[in-house]
């Protein structure tokens, strides 16, 4: 990541360093090699953006029953821990509202983690165990 910043900061750099030059018969080459090389650090990173798009969704595709029991077990796990603190709220005398984000936090990290061990094992079917 901060070899990328570098390289991007080179002909950044150069560019800027161009126009505070007064103009001279070399100038025009100077900002020529500067767009250049902006172009080829542009380039760069379209690719690793590129390759890293496709390489998370090949990721995302071969965990995705992992990855939507988790989420579907977060959102469970949130719900049921939130409605139990409210339900238990006219019996404390409301003090059980206080922890309501509390209990939710722990529902949705409880549920994911269920979730997650629910859709494991659709996501490795045909894996030997």
């Amino acid at each position: 990541m901060h070899a990328v910043r570098r390289r991007f900061l080179l002909p950044v750099t150069i560019a800027l360093l161009g126009l505070a030059v007064p103009a001279e018969a070399g100038a025009s080459d100077r900002w020529q090699d500067a767009l250049d090389t902006a172009g080829d650090v542009i380039d760069e990173l379209r690719a690793k953006a590129e390759q890293a798009i496709l390489l998370g969704g090949a990721l995302l595709y071969e965990n995705r029953h992992t990855v939507a029991g988790a989420l579907l077990g977060c959102a469970a796990g949130s719900a049921v821990g939130a409605t139990s603190s409210a339900a238990l709220a006219p019996v404390t005398g409301g003090a059980a509202l206080a922890s309501a984000g509390s209990a939710a936090l722990i529902g949705c990290g409880v549920g994911a983690v269920v979730g997650a061990q629910i859709g494991y094992p659709l996501d490795h079917v045909f894996e030997e165990q």
